[in-house]
């Protein structure tokens, strides 16, 4: 089982492969044309809602809330 620190670390995790997998290497994951579609949406879409990112509800389903 995760712990509640795992669960409120998740966000970050997330950010982490956003910007390391999609915008820093995603040109050796995927061909160009959809490199670029996934980093302008990570950009513009992904990174900026990862701030926002409640993980409440998965505490409270775990019963890790406090």
């Amino acid at each position: 089982p995760l712990s509640a620190a795992e669960v409120r670390f998740l966000p970050l995790a997330y950010q982490f492969f956003i910007l390391n997998y999609v915008v820093r290497e995603g040109s050796k994951f995927f061909q160009a044309p959809l490199s670029d579609e996934f980093r302008r949406d990570a950009v513009a879409r992904y990174l900026p809602q990862v701030s926002s990112l409640d993980v409440t509800p998965i505490l409270e389903l775990l019963g890790l809330s406090s």
